[in-house]
């Protein structure tokens, strides 16, 4: 009996130390997981706070395979830069299957331009869903409004003086065209403070002043293809409508050109031009949700530098290395693999 209880004593501390170095290992080798999360709820109830996202602080650096991803990328965007392709630039990309991100140079703050449009389009449709005959609204051109906004990417069809045109055609022509007529008019018919309450909602905080050296991070734009992507901020529908949209954007450059072209992209590109005396007189920037079959994710890029050209190479060169990387991992991912 002594020895039988000698041998279950003997196994009952080893089991301990076990557990104890086990406990020890971990805490010297695993990743720390973050402690605190960032949430961003929507507001205006009563009862409830609705959860729109809930973020780990700082880059996600759960995995191994995701550092090395980071490694790649910011190689890629430093060979930009030193070949003077780029003055500045800032990348986030976000694994849109169970989450993991990181992102580049994220205090850097620019001039989103047509990015905007993007939370103006959010803003219409939850406007739609409180009231259903919104989108079908008519709106007259005005005749002395000025359909021609000098835009550097100009629109093909521009909004002609006098004619009527439904909120939803606006929305078409505002996303797939990159219309500023048709985005100046959405505006007008827009209740006042609708977009500023949009970007509240989603915790965006922008500096009205007109500020030319840029007030949005590439972190918190990326915000907004995400709450649609999750459909966590208008409903399902409007969600799939909004990315239906911007799916149709034919802009061959940027996050596209980095794509094989079977491949589907929800896009918005954004252009700034500075006053030429200025060391980055221009900006570009793209942001988008890549459909990989296997892995889909969301890419924003936006940069700073002399020409556009170079701007746009830029752009496609860290998508094909994000796709490229996403590809490679996902190896097998088609059918009956």
């Amino acid at each position: 009996m002594k020895r039988l209880l000698t041998r279950k004593t003997a196994f009952f501390f080893t089991f301990l130390a076990g557990m104890a170095l086990g406990f020890l290992l971990g805490r010297l080798y695993l990743p720390k997981m973050p402690h605190e999360f960032f949430e961003v709820r929507s507001g205006g109830y009563r009862y409830i706070r609705p959860l729109l996202e809930c973020e780990p602080p700082g880059d996600s650096y759960i995995n191994r395979e995701l550092r090395s991803f980071r490694a790649i990328i910011e190689k890629e965007a430093q060979s930009c830069v030193d070949e003077g392709l780029a003055g500045e630039l800032s990348v986030y990309f976000r694994d849109l299957n169970n989450g993991p991100w990181f992102s580049l140079n994220p205090q850097e703050k620019f001039v989103p331009a047509s990015l905007l449009k993007v939370p103006l389009l959010i803003t219409a449709l939850r406007l739609a869903e409180k009231d259903a005959s919104f989108l079908d609204r008519q709106v007259v051109v005005p005749k002395d409004f000025p359909v021609d906004w000098g835009q550097t990417i100009r629109p093909q069809e521009l909004l002609k003086p006098g004619n009527t045109y439904t909120v939803r055609d606006l929305l078409r022509r505002m996303i797939d065209l990159s219309d500023n007529g048709a985005t100046a008019m959405l505006d007008r018919v827009l209740p006042p403070g609708a977009m500023n309450e949009t970007f509240a909602d989603l915790g965006v905080e922008i500096n009205q002043s007109g500020d030319a050296e840029g007030f949005l991070s590439v972190e918190k734009y990326a915000s907004f293809f995400r709450v649609l992507y999750n459909a966590s901020y208008v409903s399902r529908s409007s969600s799939e409508y909004a990315l239906a949209l911007l799916s149709e954007v034919d802009v061959p450059e940027g996050i596209r050109a980095g794509t094989p072209a079977w491949i589907p992209v929800a896009q918005k590109f954004g252009h700034w031009q500075l006053p030429p005396q200025d060391p980055n007189p221009v900006q570009i920037h793209d942001c988008g949700i890549v459909y990989h079959p296997g892995r889909p994710y969301l890419l924003a890029v936006m940069t700073r530098g002399n020409e556009i050209a170079t701007l746009d190479k830029t752009i496609a060169r860290i998508s094909a290395a994000v796709y490229r990387e996403v590809d490679a991992q996902t190896a097998g991912w088609s059918a009956g693999e």
